[in-house]
């Protein structure tokens, strides 16, 4: 099963664990160029996916387990792609 954004298991807990360390520091001309490639579709389904991503990792952070994380990734990795 490939995780999300070809990220490795290490570096997607790392960023839960630092709560966006990297991304409070991301320049925000890094987003526009990032972004300004993708259709509208695209970007309203990255910020919904976002969105419900960061609310169950709020609720449930003293669940997450190094197993179950691969299994998240799936289940965010389906959701942007339907």
């Amino acid at each position: 099963m490939e995780t999300l954004f070809e990220l490795g298991e290490d570096l997607a807990v790392g960023a839960v664990e630092s709560k966006n360390e990297y991304c409070e520091h991301l320049p925000d001309n890094v987003l526009k160029n990032i972004f300004k490639y993708l259709p509208y579709q695209d970007i309203c389904r990255c910020h919904l996916a976002c969105k419900h991503i960061h609310k169950y990792l709020n609720e449930h952070i003293a669940e997450f387990s190094r197993p179950n994380l691969s299994d998240l990734m799936y289940l965010i990795q389906a959701f942007i792609t339907s």
